[in-house]
């Protein structure tokens, strides 16, 4: 597995002394993930993290949550412009919630591609904020009763922020119970382990008759 991830990264240019960069043992994607759809995958860390100012956890929604009128933020350091170089500092920018009719109105007519359950819209209608090449994968985040939420992955847009086509995200919500048996799995198999590895240390230990 040659994939790593770099916690707690926001100027990619300078080092800050809070960045930590780990590897994956293993990535669990999604089965029925193609093109434009059922854009997930799940990475697992070889090790534990540290929680610190820099670097905690984000909440996963139910599969009911809804996001409507939520205050929404998207982050990652694509580009702020079409015809710029990708940011070295991590960008935000707060996006509205829309129906999926309002991304299927747009993208099916012009592109052919149809947005589903498992898609989430969300931009702006005039255009000027969104995301952009090189914030795909990255997350879009909501607070929901005073708790910040993963609510959807970067997917996939018509550009950058053009007016008329939101942007499409991952819905997190659709694939929370997909997640919860991926996170069963491997506490199961974690648990197994433990179990293995205390069977055959407690038999070393065993005297011969």
């Amino acid at each position: 597995m040659f994939w790593e991830v770099r916690l707690g990264e926001h100027n990619q240019k300078n080092t800050e002394n809070e960045e930590k960069t780990l590897s994956i043992s293993h990535v669990f994607h999604y089965p029925w993930y193609r093109g434009y759809d059922n854009d997930i995958a799940i990475m697992k860390l070889s090790e534990p993290i540290k929680v610190t100012e820099y670097v905690r956890p984000i909440c996963v929604p139910d599969e009911k949550t809804s996001f409507f009128g939520k205050e929404c933020v998207a982050t990652g350091w694509g580009k702020v412009d079409y015809n710029k170089k990708a940011s070295n500092i991590l960008q935000k920018v707060a996006v509205d919630v829309y129906q999926l009719s309002e991304c299927q109105n747009s993208y099916y007519p012009k592109f052919r591609i149809s947005i589903d359950q498992w898609h989430l819209c969300a931009g702006t209608r005039d255009g000027g904020r969104g995301t952009c090449h090189g914030d795909s994968g990255g997350p879009l985040q909501c607070r929901v009763n005073g708790k910040w939420m993963i609510a959807g992955i970067t997917s996939f847009g018509s550009g950058c922020a053009k007016p008329g086509f939101p942007d499409v995200f991952t819905n997190v919500p659709y694939f929370t119970n997909w997640i919860k048996e991926v996170m069963k799995s491997t506490t199961n198999e974690k648990r197994r382990a433990r179990k293995a590895n205390t069977v055959s240390h407690n038999r070393k230990r065993r005297n011969p008759l």
